[in-house]
């Protein structure tokens, strides 16, 4: 049986995962296709994270793709999904492009939950972005 993790344990667990995800695409690079929507939408990649991100097209049934959560540099979260070709630099079909901030959770004390994810994005925004 698991240990319960009490409400900081949890968002730190939380927060470690949208760090190590940030810090991935972040090292990593962005696919091409990627940045070159994001370039396209006023978005710049290089300051934007992506809080979760999959490259696995099996997982959105198609050959190749990206699909993943974003947080630009203003704060604004973005859901992507698109189909790629196999080099992954080009858009085949752009499925999904929605601005999800009005989505989020931004408060720092959620009774029995504690910070909201919205909250700990930003934080990992932050770190990525001024080191903080």
């Amino acid at each position: 049986m698991a240990l319960k993790q009490n409400v900081e344990q949890q968002n730190q667990a939380d927060f470690q995962k949208m760090l190590r995800s940030a810090r991935f695409w972040r090292e990593q690079g962005l696919p091409g296709a990627v940045r070159g929507l994001l370039a396209e939408k006023g978005i710049a990649p290089e300051k934007c994270v992506i809080i979760w991100g999959d490259d696995n097209g099996y997982m959105m049934q198609v050959e190749h793709g990206f699909r993943g959560l974003i947080v630009d540099e203003a704060g604004r979260f973005f859901q992507l999904e698109m189909a790629t070709d196999r080099s992954m630099e080009h858009v085949v079909e752009l499925f999904e492009f929605v601005e999800v901030t009005q989505r989020q959770d931004f408060s720092l004390h959620n009774r029995g939950t504690g910070k909201g994810a919205g909250a700990l994005a930003r934080e990992v925004l932050a770190i990525m972005n001024f080191g903080e």
